[in-house]
């Protein structure tokens, strides 16, 4: 079975992808620092609070989650993919950059990334933003598809026209389910198409 570890940084509610998938998903528990009481989804200033300075500890968890799956029975040995949602779509470009044992990469409105944090990414990235996203303009997705290709590195930008920035998870009232489906079906193909083996 190919593996994806999924590192996700928004609700905890997202539509999942077709049951007819054939890859294994792996979600490290990025939120432990935030006490039980605090929402994923609370206000900014709150969540930056509880977060902290913890890019380290962000880092340690997706590989420690990358580790358990090569160690599975059940996991193929070739490469893992990896996938995230805003910090987490960010998170998972940076992990990419950094383990040979990712062979490809997906973010959902990532959070924005610096030139310097991506040069190492050679890993083919697909991206997925909405248009109308008010927490990480859909620009900084556009900005990210020209640093990559400018590198050499293999990356598609989809953007959905005023999706808004949780257009997958479900439960808020912005989810549109024939954006996430569409979505969810490229997400698909894109890993199993470099995920083989």
């Amino acid at each position: 079975m190919r593996a994806i570890v999924l590192a996700k940084n928004t609700s905890r509610t997202l539509a999942p992808p077709s049951p007819s998938l054939v890859l294994s998903f792996l979600a490290p528990n990025i939120y432990h620092p935030i006490p039980e009481n605090l929402s994923p989804d609370a206000a900014s200033d709150e969540l930056k609070k509880a977060f902290g300075n913890r890019k380290a500890d962000f880092a340690q968890v997706i590989r420690a989650g990358a580790d358990h799956l090569r160690s599975s029975e059940w996991v193929r040995r070739a490469r893992l993919g990896i996938l995230g949602f805003c910090m987490g779509g960010k998170g998972a470009l940076l992990h990419a950059a950094e383990d040979e044992r990712i062979g490809a990469a997906v973010a959902f409105r990532p959070a924005p990334t610096t030139s310097t944090e991506t040069a190492r990414l050679k890993v083919p990235v697909q991206i997925h933003h909405g248009t109308a996203d008010g927490s990480v303009a859909h620009t900084n997705s556009q900005e990210l598809e020209k640093t990559l290709r400018a590198q050499g590195t293999s990356v598609e930008l989809f953007l959905y026209e005023n999706e808004n920035h949780g257009f997958l998870a479900y439960t808020r009232p912005f989810y549109s389910p024939q954006s996430a489906q569409l979505a969810w079906n490229r997400c698909v193909e894109f890993l199993r198409k470099y995920l083989k083996g």
